[in-house]
């Protein structure tokens, strides 16, 4: 299996695992493994275009933003980006404790992410995951 094929798979598995956790009322690691997923599908990403991907978060976030800033839609894209990965950085991190209506705030923005990334990039991704983790 190639690296790129293995990201994407990884991405799956911890969305499935977000929605799951999410399902039971575990925001914290719902909220973690939805970063995750989207980590993972921001990673392939620049593997594809770019040839590798950067360790750090931060720099990541900036390559993709560099793909698509100039895209209609993109700048939000990569403040959401920012926002899940804050959110996922102060749940492990910090001092706060996920709330549900936080939690399903971020997956209208992971949802969003999720679906402009594979519809821009062209990705093979099972977009139906998040079907269960519908608002209520």
């Amino acid at each position: 299996m190639s690296e790129y094929s293995f990201l994407l798979m990884k991405a799956s598995v911890l969305l499935s695992e977000a929605v799951r956790d999410k399902e039971i009322k575990c925001y914290n690691k719902s909220v973690s493994a939805l970063w995750f997923a989207i980590e993972n599908i921001l990673k392939a990403i620049l593997l594809r275009k770019k040839g590798s991907y950067p360790r750090k978060v931060g720099v990541m976030i900036a390559r993709i933003a560099e793909l698509i800033d100039s895209v209609h839609g993109g700048k939000i894209i990569v403040r959401y980006v920012r926002e899940l990965y804050n959110d996922r950085k102060n749940v492990d991190h910090s001092v706060i404790l996920m709330s549900e209506s936080r939690c399903e705030e971020d997956f209208r923005k992971g949802r969003f992410v999720v679906n402009f990334l594979v519809k821009l990039f062209g990705i093979e991704f099972d977009l139906h995951i998040f079907d269960s983790s519908s608002s209520k």
